[in-house]
């Protein structure tokens, strides 16, 4: 960065680019967001700004950008069709400072004869200053070069006899003032008044009216600006002192003599004469402060006449409203509140008795703490101390207090800010309260809703709905937060038909998108019990022929079985099919009894896939073939051999040749040779076996049984007992006969049937776990 000037809503900066000999102009606006930019060979010795224009020069040549015009507010955003003609409007231009003529020259022909040093010269610029009508150069001999703007042309040359240090914005449309001040290192014209200017010289300050210096002032402050009759300086070697911790003091503000003698006059003299005085020494500013000292005294036609005198039309405005009042007391209060003394008003206002007038212009101030005090003080209503409440609960919501502002907000009972103040504190209990203090129907209650449904909270969402009486808004907030189960029931209570479809959509959708578990879990929350059974079953049936892990198959078989007994639960229990007055009990019990029964009946039916005996079947079988293994791998062949003959019942869940190939082998282990001799029979004459494997089973049996005779061994067991084992391949035996824990009989044992899946286990084999078939406890 070189160099950066601003004016008005605009700033360029000058920064050196990264080729030789390049300079790059960067346009800014009022945020600091660049705009344009152009690149350019001139050196920024110098460089000034206008509202128009950029200024940019070196020791021989002058670069005018015209960036804005006054009809558009960038030249930038011109039509491509008119910036190619660009440098010929002169939106650019170029110049040598030598020439008086200004011409026109290309920046590529410029750089060429900077190279060959075609464009040096013997009196390079070292001062410059511009303004909307003209532009000053100032060169090292004295010579002053002025240009008017803002088509650039010469106008003429003003000679100093002092090598110009420094140029400022002033009277830039008089002549050249005949005055020389020696040991001047500080200048600066006045804003409002060309006839103005302050220099500095040594340690003295001297203010110029015209050409008539005023009495000095002691001062060693730098200028930095000159207005409304007063200059304001800096101590800038006090603040380099201390660089990181300015202080205000640091900035001393001085007064003309003008200034000085008007408030003289006015405090010791009177109005008459100081109205003499700054008629003949007019300027804004004094005539502002005729016109407020004459009404401090209520002198309302001086007054006017320095309101006019200065341009003020509210003051003009203030001045008529003053003299419609009738009471001085009530002139001399709204004097004092238009001089910010509210406290002087208030106290006027409270001696003539009139605290609503005090109340009246503290609400026109926006002070609502004074107002609430007021207002409390048995000088307002009700109303009143709502609004003060509701202002000040919004005076701390803009700044972000929220415990404040509900604690306002709450007196003012302002049901809508409150909402917004506990969802931004997180205050859900404080917004579930607010649920129960609204009245129902209350437009807030569904935004209330919203606030809850936003963070998750289902049963404050749905109680804020339902109480805002939105029951579609309530079953929509528990599908979207996944509570199917509530969904399920508001939609049944309030005859909501549509969430059947929504449910059944996105169940199809998880499913299409291979994901039966989510689907599953979707139908439990929602208690489609039977379709959650129906997707258990078919993933069980899918396990199933993998042949890869029968533990899980078997718990997909009880997951879909308990499902049904939900179902059965729910649909037989007297608390659900009872509902309503004692008198529609006792027309509907019966149709609803009847009712249920038929829908458990069709549920439970074996033909379905989901069905509950089908579900019950298929967790039975695959329990006792991973029994029978594990006996098997166990060592009690015994064990196994009796287990084996359970799975003849499960021909329609097992392939057979599965079933009486492990009946073989462990009746083969535990020397029952005549049942494997069955086994065997049953797997040669099986349909549907290859002949190979047919063979191969002939050849297995001959070579078992030409060593073993096909009988079973004799135990003397007791007539009871001995038909027990074939017993137990007859349809029907197995749960009023069979220990599901270890496959043994349960006659002469202490046994425990379980509630769930109506089987029954030996209290010894148990040994205080859980059923063994189903895994719920007894």
């Amino acid at each position: 960065l070189i160099s950066i000037r601003a004016c008005g809503e605009y700033c360029v900066l000058a920064t050196k680019s990264e080729e030789a000999d390049q300079y790059i102009l960067i346009l800014c606006n009022a945020i600091g967001s660049p705009v344009d930019s152009k690149y350019i060979e001139v050196e920024p010795v110098h460089m000034t700004m206008t509202q128009y224009h950029v200024i940019v020069v070196s020791e021989e040549l002058v670069y005018v950008w015209q960036f804005r015009t006054p009809v558009s507010r960038l030249t930038s955003v011109d039509s491509e069709a008119s910036s190619s003609l660009r440098r010929k409007e002169g939106r650019e231009r170029i110049f040598h400072i030598d020439d008086k003529q200004v011409m026109d020259e290309n920046i590529t022909n410029v750089a060429q004869k900077l190279a060959s040093g075609n464009l040096s010269t013997k009196d390079p610029a070292c001062a410059l200053c511009a303004s909307e009508q003209c532009l000053l150069i100032g060169r090292e001999s004295g010579i002053v070069n002025r240009y008017s703007l803002p088509h650039l042309a010469f106008d003429k040359t003003y000679v100093l006899r002092c090598r110009p240090q420094s140029a400022g914005e002033g009277g830039l449309q008089g002549e050249q003032l005949p005055l020389e001040r020696k040991d001047c290192w500080g200048m600066c014209w006045s804003n409002d008044n060309p006839e103005l200017f302050a220099i500095m010289e040594k340690t003295r300050m001297y203010i110029f009216r015209g050409m008539e210096p005023e009495e000095p002032v002691l001062s060693s402050g730098f200028i930095c600006q000159f207005s409304d009759l007063q200059i304001r300086a800096v101590l800038l070697d006090d603040v380099m002192r201390t660089p990181d911790h300015p202080d205000k003091d640091f900035l001393i503000d001085f007064e003309t003599k003008s200034l000085r003698d008007t408030r003289h006059i006015l405090t010791n003299v009177g109005i008459d004469d100081a109205y003499q005085f700054i008629e003949d020494n007019p300027h804004s500013r004094l005539w502002r402060i005729l016109a407020e000292h004459s009404l401090e005294n209520l002198d309302f036609a001086i007054a006017d006449k320095g309101f006019v005198r200065c341009a003020d039309y509210q003051g003009i405005q203030f001045v008529k409203q003053l003299q419609l009042l009738d009471d001085p007391r009530k002139q001399h209060a709204e004097v004092a509140a238009y001089f910010k003394r509210f406290d002087e008003a208030e106290t006027i206002y409270r001696d003539m008795d009139r605290m609503d007038l005090a109340i009246e212009m503290r609400m026109r101030l926006g002070d609502w703490f004074k107002v609430e005090k007021l207002a409390q003080s048995s000088a307002g209503d009700d109303a009143l101390l709502m609004l003060a409440w509701n202002k000040i609960g919004e005076y701390y919501a803009d700044r972000q207090k929220w415990s404040k502002a509900v604690a306002y907000f709450a007196q003012a009972k302002n049901a809508e800010q409150l909402v917004e103040c506990f969802y931004l504190l997180e205050d859900y209990v404080g917004l579930e309260k607010l649920i129960h203090t609204l009245p129902d129907g209350h437009p807030m209650l569904c935004n209330i809703g919203k606030k809850f449904l936003s963070v998750g909270l289902c049963e404050q969402a749905v109680e804020g709905f339902l109480k805002g009486a939105d029951v579609k808004a309530a079953v929509d907030c528990c599908v979207l937060l996944n509570q199917w189960d509530q969904a399920v029931e508001l939609a049944e209570r309030n005859d909501f038909q549509q969430i059947e479809g929504v449910l059944s959509k996105y169940a199809n959708y998880l499913l299409e998108k291979q994901k039966p578990l989510q689907a599953i879990e979707l139908y439990r929350k929602a208690n489609r019990h039977t379709e959650a059974s129906k997707l258990l079953v078919k993933l069980a049936e899918e396990a199933a022929t993998q042949k890869v892990n029968p533990l899980r198959v078997k718990k997909l078989y009880v997951l879909a079985a308990l499902e049904i007994e939900r179902f059965r639960n729910k649909t037989l229990n007297p608390d659900n099919v009872l509902q309503g007055n004692s008198t529609y009990h006792t027309k509907t019990m019966a149709a609803q009894t009847l009712d249920g029964l038929m829908t458990l009946d069709a549920a439970s039916s074996g033909d379905g896939p989901g069905g509950m005996e089908n579900a019950w079947h298929g967790a039975e079988a695959y329990h006792f073939w991973l029994l029978a293994h594990q006996q098997l791998y166990d060592g009690n062949f015994d064990a196994a051999r009796r287990i084996s003959l359970l799975l003849s019942e499960f021909e329609d869940v097992f392939d057979a040749m599965d079933i009486y190939c492990f009946q073989a082998l462990a009746c083969f282990y535990s020397k029952y040779y005549g049942k494997c001799s069955r086994a065997f029979i049953k797997l040669e004459s099986m349909p549907g076996i290859p002949a190979d494997k047919q063979e191969l089973f002939s050849e297995l049996a001959v070579s078992i049984f030409t060593k073993h005779s096909p009988n079973d061994p004799s135990q003397g067991k007791s007539r009871k007992t001995k038909g027990m084992d074939d017993e137990f391949a007859v349809k029907g035996k197995i749960a009023s006969q069979c220990c599901v824990a270890s496959g043994k009989e349960l006659s002469g044992e202490s046994s425990t049937r379980c509630k769930q899946c109506k089987h029954s286990s030996v209290n010894s084999e148990l040994q205080g776990r859980n059923d063994a078939r189903c895994a719920m406890p007894r």
